[in-house]
C-alpha cells in the first residue's frame, strides 16, 4: 500500500529530544521536544511498527496553524500521552508545506471517510499502511462528544491487537473507494463538449454561491478564493455580465475595508471567521498575498479604483518588510497568527491604547474604524479589529472638514499606530522557501509591473526568477523547499507548473526572451517527469516517486490552482508562441479526462475554467515590430490600460528576432519595421499590421474581437 524507497539514515537523537530533532522543517522543530518518540516520514518508521505490530500514528499540520498549536499544547507535551502513544504506536509527523503531495492524498482519504477535514489531520495506519480511523483535532480527554486522546489510543490498540481482521477489511474498503474516486474524477467524458457552456454553466453555479450581500462565496467562514475571483475577471472580460462585475467589486470591496485586511502595514489574513469579512484567521500566508496582488492589480487595470492599486502597493510593501530573504531574495512561506500563545494578540487594539498614541485624531480613527471602548466583537472582549465602518465622505461630512484632511489624519494615524505596534512581541516567521508559492509572488508581480509600468516589481520578480533559474542550472533540479541551512526537498508538479507560468509572465513584461526559453525547457522536463501518456493529465509526484495508496491526478482549485490547471495554462501558453501541436494535443486531452470533475464542481475548479476560457475563447498574439524599441511605449500603454487578459505580446526587434526564431519559426518570418507596426495574430494568421495606437485601442474595445471562438453553441451534454 506504502512504498517509501529511501532511508533517512537516522541517528539517536540527544536526550529529551525525539527524532524531528534532525530536521528542517520548522513545524517539525516545534515538536522536536515533545515526549512523544516522533518520526520524520520515513522508511525507518514504517519498519519498526511491522516488526513492533505497533498501529501508525500519521499526523499532519504547518508551522502557523493555530489548531495544531492547540493540540500539541494539550496532547503532544503531555508525559500521560506521550506514553500512551509510544507504547501502542509509531508516531510520524508531516510537514503539509514540505510534503503537499502526501497531504493530498490523506486529505482524500479524510473527505471520504469523516467529510469535515483540516488541519491538524491525524490518520491511524496498520503497520502495512492502511488508513483505519481519520480525525483532525482531537482533546486530550473526552468533551462534548468528541473522545479524547487518553480514551482514543487504548480503544484502538485493544481493536488492533484483538479483531485484526476488521481493521484490514476497513483500511482495503477505504484504499478501495480512494481508487474508485480517482477512477471517477480523471474519467474520459466523451459526452461532454468542451464549449463555452461549460463556462456559462459554472459562472451560474459560483452565482448560486455568492452572498450579495456581504461579497465572497459561502455563508459563514469567508476565504479570498482567488482562483474564483481569477475566473469570474475572464467571463466578464469575455460577456461584460453586469452580475459578474458585481460579484468581483463587491468582494474586493469588501475584503479591502473589512477585518481580513491588516490596515496598519498592509497584506490579508488566511480568512475570516463569519460572512462579513470582519473577524480574521490571523495567520498571513504568502500563497494568499501573491495572489491577491495579481487579483487587485487586474481589478484595478478593468476599473481604474485607486484603493486597488493602493491595495498591491501595500501588500507589495509588507511582503519586501516582513516576508523576504535577504540572501536569497525570496518570500517565507507564511507568519503565525498567535503571538505570546494568543490568536491575533498582535494586531488587536483597546479604545484607549488608540488614544495614548493617536491623541487628538482619535475620535476620526476610531469612527472611521469602529473602534468601541467596549470591543467591536462578541470573540475578542474589550479589543478591536480594524475594519472601515464608514466612508471617508461620511467623516468629511460629519467633522466639516476636506476629504483630503480626512485621508491624511487616517494615513498619519495608521503609520503611527505602526511605529507603536512594532514595538509588540511579533508572530513567528516561517523562514521555509517554497518554489511553489514564491513562483505565484514573481507571476503576480510580473504582472503587476506591466499594469503599472513599476520597475521595482519587476527588479524583484527578476531577482526571484534569476535565482530559481541559477539554482536549476547547477543542480539540474527544481526544488520544492529551500531551507535557511541550504537543504532542499525536491519539486512536485505545482513547482514546476507554477514556475513555468511565472517564467511566462515574466517574459511578457521584460521580453527578455531568456524565460521565454527557460520556460519551455522546464514545461518540456515537467511533461517528460509528470505526464501521463497513456490516459493523460499529470501526477503530483514524478511517476518514479514513492507511491502512497495511488498515484494522484489532483484538478481542484482551492487556495492555490491545481497542478494541472497550473500546468495547463502554461503548456497552452507555450502552444500559442511554438505552434507545436504536441503541447495542444496534452491540453486537449488532460481537459477531457478532468471535464466531469469540472462540470460537478466548477467553483473547486476555477483556474481549470480560466484555462478553457483561453482555449476556446477569442485570443490573439499582438506582435510589436519595430527597429527602435523607444517608440513602442505608446502600443505598450494601450495594452496596460485596457484589460484583455486572453492574449500573448511579443516585441519584436533586430536584436531578439534571432532568438525567437529558435522557440517559434512563425517569428521568423514577420519583418522588423523601421517604425512601430503591431501584428494581430491568431492561430498563426496576422491581420495587416496596424501603426497608430489609437486603432489597437478601437480593436480592443470591440467586443465582437473578445468573445468565444464557437458561435453555434452546443448542449454541454452531447445528445
Amino acid at each position: 500500500m506504502i512504498s517509501i524507497p529511501e532511508y533517512k539514515g537516522l541517528k539517536e537523537p540527544p536526550k529529551g529530544k525525539n527524532y524531528l530533532y534532525f530536521e528542517d522543517s520548522l513545524y517539525l522543530k516545534q515538536h522536536e521536544d515533545n515526549p512523544v518518540m516522533w518520526y520524520p516520514w520515513c522508511k525507518e518508521a514504517f519498519e519498526k511498527a511491522k516488526n513492533e505490530n505497533k498501529l501508525i500514528l500519521v499526523s499532519i499540520g504547518y508551522s502557523t496553524c493555530h489548531w495544531c498549536h492547540v493540540m500539541e499544547r494539550e496532547s503532544f507535551s503531555d508525559e500521560q500521552i506521550a506514553h500512551l502513544l509510544n507504547e501502542s504506536f509509531v508516531a510520524i509527523k508531516i510537514d503539509r508545506e514540505e510534503h503537499p503531495d502526501l497531504d493530498k492524498i490523506f486529505m482524500r482519504i479524510c473527505e471520504i471517510t469523516v467529510k469535515n477535514c483540516g488541519w491538524p489531520l491525524n490518520v491511524i495506519l496498520t503497520p502495512d499502511g492502511l488508513p483505519i480511523f481519520v480525525a483532525t483535532y482531537i482533546p486530550p480527554e473526552t468533551r462534548r462528544g468528541m473522545i479524547g486522546m487518553k480514551e482514543l489510543i487504548p480503544r484502538l490498540r485493544e481493536i488492533w491487537l484483538n479483531d485484526k481482521q476488521r481493521c484490514i477489511s476497513v483500511g482495503n474498503n477505504i484504499i478501495s473507494a480512494l481508487n474508485e474516486i480517482e477512477k471517477e474524477l480523471t474519467k474520459v467524458r466523451t459526452d461532454i463538449q468542451i464549449s463555452p457552456d461549460i463556462i456559462s454553466h459554472a459562472f451560474e453555479h459560483i452565482k448560486n454561491s455568492f452572498d450579495f450581500e456581504f461579497g465572497g462565496f459561502g455563508e459563514n467562514m469567508k476565504f479570498p478564493n482567488p482562483s474564483v475571483l481569477y475566473f469570474l475577471l475572464r467571463f466578464y472580460s469575455r460577456t461584460k455580465d453586469k452580475e459578474a462585475f458585481y460579484m468581483i467589486e463587491k468582494t474586493l470591496d469588501e475584503m479591502r475595508y473589512g477585518g481580513i485586511y491588516d490596515h496598519i502595514a498592509g497584506g490579508f489574513h488566511r480568512y475570516t471567521v463569519e460572512r462579513t469579512w470582519t473577524i480574521p484567521h490571523f495567520e498571513k500566508m504568502l500563497y494568499d498575498n501573491a495572489q491577491l496582488i495579481e487579483i487587485y492589480s487586474e481589478a484595478y487595470q478593468l476599473t481604474k479604483k485607486d484603493i486597488y492599486k493602493q491595495t498591491v502597493y501595500q501588500t507589495f510593501e509588507f511582503l519586501l518588510e516582513n516576508f523576504l530573504d535577504q540572501k536569497t531574495g525570496l518570500f517565507y512561506s507564511a507568519q503565525d497568527a498567535e503571538s505570546e500563545g494568543e490568536e491575533g494578540k498582535f494586531y488587536l487594539w483597546r479604545y484607549d491604547e488608540i488614544k495614548e498614541v493617536l491623541g487628538e485624531n482619535t475620535d476620526i480613527f476610531t469612527r472611521y474604524f469602529g473602534v468601541s471602548p467596549y470591543g467591536n466583537t462578541q470573540i475578542f472582549g474589550n479589543e478591536n479589529i480594524l475594519r472601515v465602518s464608514v466612508s471617508e465622505e461620511s467623516i468629511s461630512k460629519l467633522y466639516r472638514i476636506p476629504i483630503e484632511e480626512v485621508r491624511k489624519i487616517i494615513s498619519n494615524s495608521l503609520e503611527r499606530l505602526k511605529a507603536a505596534r512594532q514595538k509588540r512581541i511579533h508572530p513567528h516567521i516561517d523562514k521555509k522557501i517554497l518554489v511553489d508559492i514564491n513562483s505565484l509572488v514573481i507571476k503576480a508581480l510580473s504582472k503587476s509591473a506591466f499594469i503599472f509600468d513599476e520597475n521595482k516589481f519587476l527588479n524583484v520578480a527578476k531577482r526571484n526568477a534569476d535565482f530559481l533559474l541559477d539554482y536549476f542550472n547547477k543542480n539540474g533540479i527544481l526544488p520544492h523547499v529551500i531551507y535557511e541551512n541550504g537543504n532542499v526537498v525536491k519539486g512536485l508538479l505545482d513547482d514546476f507548473s507554477f514556475f513555468s507560468e511565472a517564467l511566462l509572465e515574466l517574459f511578457s513584461t521584460s521580453q527578455e526572451v531568456k524565460y521565454l526559453k527557460k520556460a519551455k525547457e522546464i514545461i518540456d522536463l515537467m511533461i517528460e517527469e509528470f505526464y501521463d501518456y497513456e490516459n493523460g493529465g499529470f501526477f503530483t509526484q514524478p511517476k518514479n516517486s514513492d507511491f502512497v495508496f495511488i498515484k494522484q491526478k489532483d484538478s481542484f482549485d482551492s487556495s492555490i490552482p491545481s497542478g494541472n490547471s497550473s500546468a495547463l495554462f502554461a503548456i497552452f501558453k507555450i502552444y500559442r508562441i511554438t505552434g507545436e501541436k504536441k503541447y495542444l494535443d496534452i491540453v486537449e486531452k488532460t481537459i477531457q479526462i478532468f471535464a466531469g470533475s469540472i462540470l460537478s464542481s466548477p467553483i473547486f475548479h476555477s483556474y481549470f475554467l480560466s484555462v478553457i476560457d483561453f482555449q476556446i475563447g477569442q485570443t490573439y498574439d499582438f506582435v510589436i515590430s519595430a527597429k527602435d524599441q523607444s517608440k513602442i511605449k505608446r502600443f505598450l500603454d494601450v495594452l496596460r490600460n485596457l484589460f484583455v487578459p486572453q492574449k500573448i505580446t511579443i516585441v519584436l526587434s533586430d536584436n531578439n528576432k534571432n532568438e525567437l526564431a529558435e522557440i517559434s519559426e512563425f517569428y521568423a518570418k514577420l519583418p522588423v519595421y523601421d517604425a512601430v507596426k503591431v501584428f494581430i495574430c491568431s492561430e498563426g494568421v496576422c491581420k495587416v499590421p496596424i501603426d497608430d495606437p489609437d486603432q489597437l485601442n478601437d480593436f480592443l474595445r470591440d467586443q465582437k474581437n473578445l468573445g468565444y471562438r464557437v458561435s453555434n453553441l452546443n448542449n454541454i451534454l452531447s445528445e
